[in-house]
């Protein structure tokens, strides 16, 4: 039976072989919401003309602008593999990436380079009120920005931002969703945060992080269609941690907290484990690990708002220590990529 509302849309993506060139979907993601918006200019002319009183309709030229917004999704034990690799523009080999004989595997993601890194095809299927999913392909896409955060009593969410080449509406059907099974989210229930190499009892953790690519490479040409992305600018990794003051175990005030770390530009080393509930063989379990090296507490101090518990909110940038990457995503999962 048809469904004529969100109820009904799907989205998939795949990367492309060629920049900008549709590619079949093969991965099917559960989202939360999908933002993903067609951006069109219209470039009017400004010349005088006698008697004119309203801008005339020849006088406009259609410029696309290619497409962006955001997916928002949970984080699941399953089926995000491949997506967490453009998220980082990982532009490594899966050979490289993963390890595991099965049915678990591991993938390793560092910052890649956009450069080399597969741009995707997301086919949007969006359902309307009589139940036909319309089917949208956003080509040329890249992860220019992605998020990640937990709170207690709720779920791990994925905030994913994407730019795209173009988004075109098409007659065709869309591609029939298929989607992983042995799938769960990943929960605040199973996480774990580290600071400065100690495990600590946390209210919410969030880690953000921004590539520094170039995403407005316009030419004068026939299509007026973006060039691909490349880097132009450091990329950006902060993020937020909302801890109950005193509940660091980091040293003593006065001589090692955190609060004196952020004094004196002391780095810490930084990381967040959340592991499923169902095993995917004997004792190894899905899991999704943030490893942040060396970071830097940009704002640690406690304040009095009233008889509460005093909550302390640790804000940091995460920088390049010269050795370690300066964030690495372990996803341990039965998804097997070639």
């Amino acid at each position: 039976m048809a469904v004529g509302s969100g109820l009904g849309s799907q989205i998939g993506f795949a990367p492309e072989t060629t920049y900008g060139t549709a590619a079949t979907p093969t991965t099917w993601l559960e989202a939360r919401s999908v933002g993903l918006e067609l951006q069109v200019e219209h470039m009017m002319s400004e010349a005088l003309r006698t008697g004119l009183k309203v801008q005339r309709s020849d006088r406009q030229v259609v410029n696309r602008k290619g497409v962006n917004g955001e997916i928002e999704l949970d984080i699941t034990s399953n089926n995000l593999a491949r997506l967490l690799r453009h998220a980082m523009n990982d532009d490594r080999a899966f050979s490289t990436t993963k390890t595991g004989a099965g049915p678990a595997y591991t993938y390793t993601y560092e910052l890649g380079d956009p450069a080399s890194c597969p741009s995707m095809t997301i086919q949007t299927g969006v359902a309307d009120i009589g139940g036909t999913v319309r089917r949208m392909d956003a080509t040329g896409c890249f992860i220019s920005e992605f998020s990640l955060s937990n709170s207690v009593d709720e779920l791990l969410q994925g905030t994913f931002t994407v730019d795209g080449r173009d988004y075109t509406p098409s007659a065709s059907a869309v591609t029939s969703a298929t989607y992983a099974t042995g799938t769960e989210p990943l929960a605040f229930s199973g996480g774990s945060v580290s600071l400065a190499g100690s495990t600590t009892p946390v209210r919410s953790f969030e880690v953000s992080v921004s590539h520094g690519i170039d995403l407005e490479r316009y030419q004068i040409n026939s299509t007026t269609l973006k060039s691909r992305p490349i880097r132009n600018a450091l990329t950006e990794i902060t993020g937020t941690v909302e801890l109950e003051f005193g509940a660091s175990s980091v040293g003593t005030w006065g001589t090692d907290t955190l609060v004196d770390k952020y004094r004196s530009g002391t780095t810490i080393a930084t990381a967040a484990t959340w592991t499923g509930s169902s095993a995917i063989t004997g004792t190894t379990y899905p899991s999704l690990a943030v490893n942040l090296d060396s970071c830097l507490i940009t704002s640690c101090t406690p304040t009095i708002e009233g008889p509460e518990v005093i909550i302390l909110s640790l804000e940091f940038m995460a920088l390049d220590d010269g050795t370690n990457p300066p964030i690495e995503l372990v996803y341990v999962s039965s998804e097997n990529l070639s």
